[in-house]
């Protein structure tokens, strides 16, 4: 009878070895590349190591199947520290898109400096007469004041009480647009990073299942989840 593997730990394996031989992902820039590249790096060595610690285990004959799962069951803990850098690299891509988003879409939204009373009555009278049209009105006249960049008007329809007045496509349509016309290197640059965030994701989700399964608790591996 050959060795015994188990199939999560080689599942893992075989996704690292995938991504380390292609890990050109389509949108990411230079330096997105580089860090998901290193974090692949990091990683897959010491997936490796923990691997030839339960395949060991799998095939010591001294133990009984029940001892061989409760030592299998004390890897997943002990593990749980060499994986830290996922969740930081994950981390500072959370914190790179909120930054990129506030630079590339924070003047839709942001007050003009002076009378907010007045700024915020202005805004008020503007959703009272957009609230009288349809809803593909209103996302015509939401990308109408995007391309006009009548920010009044777009600021009165994304900060409406209770939500935003158009749904989150026609939305995501007008960020898009208005940054690509007003900063399109910081627009760019959201998107690698966005790229990023989505590999580092799916990452980090795959290496959260493989540690439950080898008994770490779901509070341990918290670091791994990312932010919504």
């Amino acid at each position: 009878m050959g060795n015994m593997v188990d199939a999560k730990t080689e599942t893992l394996r075989t996704l690292l070895r995938h991504y380390l031989e292609q890990p050109n992902a389509v949108g990411l820039d230079a330096e997105s590349r580089d860090i998901w590249l290193a974090t692949l790096t990091k990683t897959a060595p010491s997936v490796d190591v923990v691997a030839l610690e339960v395949n060991a285990t799998m095939n010591d004959l001294t133990l009984t199947q029940q001892g061989q799962m409760q030592k299998l069951m004390k890897v997943g803990p002990h593990a749980v520290p060499m994986f830290a850098n996922v969740g930081i690299v994950l981390s500072q891509a959370d914190q790179a898109q909120t930054r990129l988003r506030a630079l590339a879409f924070g003047a839709l939204t942001a007050r003009p400096k002076g009378d907010a009373t007045e700024a915020f009555g202005r805004e008020r009278e503007a959703r009272d007469f957009l609230r009288t049209m349809s809803h593909s009105e209103k996302n015509s006249a939401f990308l109408k004041a995007v391309d006009t960049q009548d920010l009044e008007v777009v600021r009165a329809m994304l900060t409406a009480p209770g939500g935003a007045m158009v749904s989150d496509e026609i939305r995501a349509r007008g960020e898009e647009a208005y940054a690509k016309r007003t900063n399109p290197a910081v627009l760019d640059k959201l998107k690698a990073v966005a790229v990023l965030r989505e590999q580092l994701t799916v990452l980090a989700t795959q290496v959260a299942q493989w540690l439950l399964h080898l008994g770490a608790s779901p509070e341990a591996i918290q670091y791994l989840a990312p932010k919504v």
